[in-house]
């Protein structure tokens, strides 16, 4: 991870991907989720961390919108080509592939968690830096890719 880059968390789900990097790392981080419901959580959970003082000064940025629209990252402030580290948990993640190898920064990093081990047509354009197998309980192993555009 670019600790000194902006950090996306696309899929912000709850919001402790984005507390986690911003909070005791200081990454600039922001979370995109286009579920209402979950916006509310994710922006709940922050706020609640920062009045018991466990985020200070967060300053993490919440939004809903579609992670591949730019209108979207115009919302909150911020270029998609600004963004250091992509984070997902494969959701829609040959799209948001697809838009890293199409308008991110060459080293822009794309991390995707999920079920199964990916290397789909569009992931050929990156390169996989790191696969890290983290469960394999259910024989369904649970990874953590690390792919650099």
């Amino acid at each position: 991870i670019n600790t000194s880059g902006l950090f996306a968390d696309l899929g912000v789900g709850d919001g402790r991907v984005v507390a986690l990097t911003r909070g005791p790392y200081g990454i600039p981080s922001v979370g995109l989720e286009d579920d209402d419901e979950l916006v509310s959580v994710a922006k709940g959970n922050i706020k609640r961390l920062e009045e018991v003082g466990i985020l200070k000064e967060a300053n993490i940025r919440i939004a809903k919108g579609d992670f591949i629209e730019d209108q979207t990252y115009t919302n909150i402030g911020v270029r998609f080509e600004d963004i250091a580290t992509v984070f997902n948990f494969i959701d829609n993640d040959e799209k948001i592939a697809a838009k890293i190898v199409i308008q991110s920064q060459p080293g822009t990093i794309f991390i995707a968690y999920g079920s199964e081990f990916v290397l789909r047509y569009v992931y050929k354009r990156l390169t996989l830096k790191k696969s890290i197998l983290l469960d394999n309980t259910k024989k369904i192993g649970k990874y953590m890719n690390v792919y650099r555009k």
